[in-house]
């Protein structure tokens, strides 16, 4: 069965909605191959959402994948559709409302093969 998880955790110490806090993101999936795009959308369960931030693109299909895939940080410059030009807090508010969701688009299936939940990872 394929499943995706993305997980994240903010990077800044500020605590104002003015500042830029960088998120520091995980992608893993198992059982799939072909990935040639993953993406986090906004939307709520069994919604279809925009696009607001590309986490792996590549022109060439990836072999199978189980385990991490790609990881990277997000800046509030590298948000999309209803975030751009927002904070990245406002990316975590709806993560942590459960209205964002990872996508992942393979060769076999562009619109979409997996959809996979955003886990936010707490400091250590």
């Amino acid at each position: 069965m394929d499943t995706a998880l993305a997980t994240f955790q903010s990077t800044g110490n500020s605590n104002k909605d003015d500042e830029d806090d960088d998120l520091k993101y995980s992608f893993k999936v198992t059982d799939t191959d072909k990935i040639k795009e993953v993406d986090i959308h906004t939307g709520k369960p069994n919604e279809k959402g925009d696009v607001v931030a590309e986490l792996y693109k590549s022109d060439t299909p990836s072999g199978e994948v189980i385990g991490n895939l790609t990881e990277g940080k997000i800046r509030s410059k590298d948000l999309k559709g209803p975030l751009q030009g927002k904070n990245t807090r406002e990316l975590v508010r709806k993560i942590e409302k459960g209205e964002a969701y990872v996508d992942v688009k393979t060769e076999d299936k562009p619109k979409g093969k997996v959809r996979g939940k955003i886990k936010k990872l707490t400091p250590t």
